[in-house]
């Protein structure tokens, strides 16, 4: 003899309709997780400076973020001393091979040469106690004008990309801005962009300005994987 189902009490299925967003909608996240777990995938690194709502949002739902990341193959790290998470790769052990979803991304020859300075800024601040480490605007240009070849005569050009350099970095994260024009708080993004080790090896083969210049490219000259870290 067949058994009818129970009866459902009703709460089960009104945690879904309030949980759907649109038409069809399957998902099991509410609005402010999925926003949380885009802002991770769309970011390379998510600061609680530059996106504080987001960042405690992810505090909040830390778990079901993980276990969502995790069915792409990819890991939560979550620094909240220094207000940053990113996601990277799981990688298989043994033999196994996971399908992978991040890239290594690709940073200019001005954008190389300043990450290196605003790196090392970072770390000769932090390590003489400064809370926070600042930096202006012509700082970081003269830092990449060091590194000009000598034979270059595009100066207008070179300025530009230079400029444009500086922009990169606040779009980034890596420099946030202050109440002062021109003048920017190098970010704890910076430390996960750009690791120790990986700055000791880039500041090894920069070498001189001079020489460093014949080995730098103009195009892109630096790539660094989004599982990088410290």
């Amino acid at each position: 003899m067949s058994q009818l189902p129970p009866e459902s009490s009703g709460v089960e299925d009104h945690d879904k309709l309030t949980l759907a967003l649109f038409d069809g909608d399957q998902g099991a996240l509410d609005l402010e997780e999925r926003e949380v777990l885009v802002a991770l995938l769309r970011s390379q690194v998510l600061s609680a400076a530059r996106r504080p709502r987001e960042f405690e949002a992810l505090l909040r739902h830390r778990e079901i973020i993980t276990s969502r990341l995790h069915e792409l193959f990819l890991d939560l790290v979550l620094d909240a001393e220094r207000g940053v998470a990113y996601k990277v790769q799981i990688r298989a052990e043994g033999s196994g091979h996971f399908p992978a979803l991040l890239r290594d991304t690709a940073y200019s020859r001005e954008e190389t040469l300043l990450l290196v300075h605003l790196r090392h800024a970072r770390l000769v601040g932090r390590a003489a106690g400064e809370e926070h480490v600042f930096i202006d605007q012509q700082e970081c240009l003269d830092a990449i004008e060091r590194f000009r070849p000598e034979h270059a005569t595009d100066v207008a050009g070179d300025l530009a990309r230079a400029r444009r350099a500086v922009k990169e970095m606040q779009a980034a994260g890596v420099l946030a801005a202050t109440a002062t024009p021109e003048r920017f708080a190098i970010t704890a993004v910076i430390e996960v962009i750009l690791p120790v080790t990986r700055l000791q090896e880039l500041i090894e083969a920069l070498g001189s300005p001079n020489a460093a210049a014949q080995r730098l490219p103009s195009d892109d000259s630096l790539e660094l994987s989004e599982e990088d870290d410290d």
